[in-house]
């Protein structure tokens, strides 16, 4: 007994330094870090020690000074995510039922946008259109993906540019830079994007941003439809109510509207 509560204080004692180095991205020294959680200084360092001998935290060898290591934020990148999904099933499960479309989250992937969930409405649709769940598909040819790319700053655009061909998938896909360019700046206009026939034939797509607490880009609110049974009027109706309803999750995950 006496050994289990020893081990669940040198844990919390443990969980207080991750989490110290938190808010020290750039790194802190020592001293600074047995300060900041209140413990002496031998105690820090043996914590210290056993975090980073486990590539939890690493060590500047310039300055001395401790920060978060590959694995820590591996794990964290990790949870976020299942974090993401588990906040938003409900929201699109109400928009599914509501519209009677699909929805699915996207996250960016390296330079994919991959699927991490798809919700199915309630009642059987007949304008239900999904993708699977897992699916990825190239950042210009999907909604999803033009949001990503809308967030892009125009460094990391022009370095997309540089190292991606933009292959034709039908006939509507966006090949030309300049065009895709001018996607963007729609989508940076009425904040959601639209991908029609640009990936597959017959199938448009409707997508809006979910932030973060920090108001970083996490995800996007996906639906799909097929391209006779959607209209312009149509899309912008969606394109709207997607926009509202990414901005609830996005509150869920702590985001504030600016």
């Amino acid at each position: 007994m006496a050994e289990s509560v020893k081990s669940i204080a040198v844990l919390e004692k443990s969980l207080r330094v991750l989490e110290f180095l938190i808010s020290y991205p750039d790194g802190a020294s020592l001293n600074e870090i047995a300060k900041g959680v209140q413990l002496n200084k031998s105690t820090v360092y043996r914590i210290l020690y056993t975090l980073r001998q486990n590539h939890y935290i690493i060590q500047d060898e310039k300055t001395s000074e401790y920060r978060l290591g590959n694995r820590f934020l591996a794990y964290s990148s990790f949870f976020q995510t299942l974090s993401i999904k588990s906040i938003s099933i409900p929201f699109m499960q109400e928009f599914s039922d509501t519209y009677g479309y699909s929805t699915s989250l996207a996250i960016l992937d390296e330079d994919v946008s991959l699927a991490l969930a798809v919700i199915n409405p309630t009642q059987s649709s007949p304008i239900r259109v999904s993708a699977d769940e897992g699916f990825r598909c190239p950042l210009y040819c999907c909604a999803s993906g033009k949001i990503f790319l809308s967030a892009f700053s125009q460094a990391e655009l022009e370095e997309y540019f540089r190292t991606h061909t933009l292959t034709s998938f039908t006939e509507h896909t966006i090949t030309n830079t300049l065009a895709l360019r001018k996607d963007l700046e729609k989508v940076k206009k009425c904040d959601y994007s639209i991908e029609n026939m640009e990936n597959e034939n017959e199938i448009v797509s409707v997508s809006a941003p979910v932030y973060d607490a920090n108001s970083h880009l996490v995800a996007a609110l996906t639906i799909m439809a097929l391209a006779t049974l959607i209209n312009e009027k149509k899309i912008s109706e969606i394109g709207n109510a997607l926009v509202k309803q990414a901005l609830e999750i996005s509150k869920e995950l702590g985001y504030q509207k600016q």
